[in-house]
């Protein structure tokens, strides 16, 4: 029997689209899998929607407060049976219903894998606004400090028990974590070159509204790391710009 793969989606006021995100979930066909869906309070229908509504290998854990992104990844994975542990957040959706099968068909021997994501219009899944092929890690990427696509990777879950994500950071804790990962010698990634997930355009992570907070939760990080972390930000968001379609 194949590996449990288990997916966490981190939701609060996550309507509309948390249905699209549960129905790309639903729509794998890969059948040894299940979605733990960790919900804070919120201001719009999502909780109504999820008590309204049965999804089969889906567990449900509601909050009664409003709880923290990076503090529910790290609690979501005490809740998860699989060995492999990927995110999907509540206004994406896998890139296709094999996605899942091309995880377990590629983790063999490795500690997580990762691929590339598209980013999309939020009312228009067709409408690729930029691609994410991130490639190969390498001595150069690692020096850069230059991450992989969070929400393109796939781990043990003996890594995500032993490397936490920062709480302190509100935005870039993913960021944080992921040089963690990939300057750890020990462990083992591979790169799968094929598209894991459409990105909703306008989340924290690519918003105006919080790019002032993400860019000094950046520096603080790399400030760790390097003695000229302005550099390395504006190297960062240089090499994005390429992932754009003009």
């Amino acid at each position: 029997m194949k590996e449990i793969i288990s997916i966490i989606t981190v939701v609060k006021d996550g309507m509309p689209f948390l249905v699209d995100c549960i129905k790309s979930f639903q729509k794998q066909v890969y059948k040894n899998k299940e979605h733990i869906i960790l919900v804070s309070k919120s201001s719009d229908n999502t909780q109504d929607y999820l008590k309204k509504h049965k999804y089969k290998n889906t567990k449900i854990i509601f909050y009664k407060n409003k709880t923290d992104l990076y503090k529910s990844l790290n609690t979501a994975v005490r809740h998860c049976k699989g060995k492999i542990i990927g995110y999907l957040h509540s206004d994406d959706i896998f890139f296709n219903k094999k996605t899942l099968n091309l995880i377990a068909n590629n983790f063999s021997k490795y500690d997580y894998t990762y691929g590339n994501v598209s980013f999309i219009k939020k009312n228009n899944v067709s409408y690729k606004i930029r691609s994410w092929n991130y490639g190969e890690i390498n001595t150069y990427k690692i020096k850069n400090f230059l991450v992989p696509p969070h929400t393109s990777m796939f781990f043990k879950k003996k890594i995500l028990l032993n490397t936490k994500y920062n709480e302190a950071y509100k935005i870039s804790s993913d960021f944080d974590f992921l040089i963690r990962i990939i300057k750890n010698k020990k462990l083992k990634g591979k790169y799968i070159n094929n598209y894991i997930c459409k990105m909703r355009y306008g989340g924290k992570s690519t918003s105006l509204k919080y790019s002032a907070k993400k860019i000094i939760e950046d520096y603080t990080i790399l400030r760790k790391y390097n003695k000229y972390p302005f550099y390395l930000i504006l190297f960062k968001y240089l090499v994005k710009i390429k992932q754009f379609s003009f």
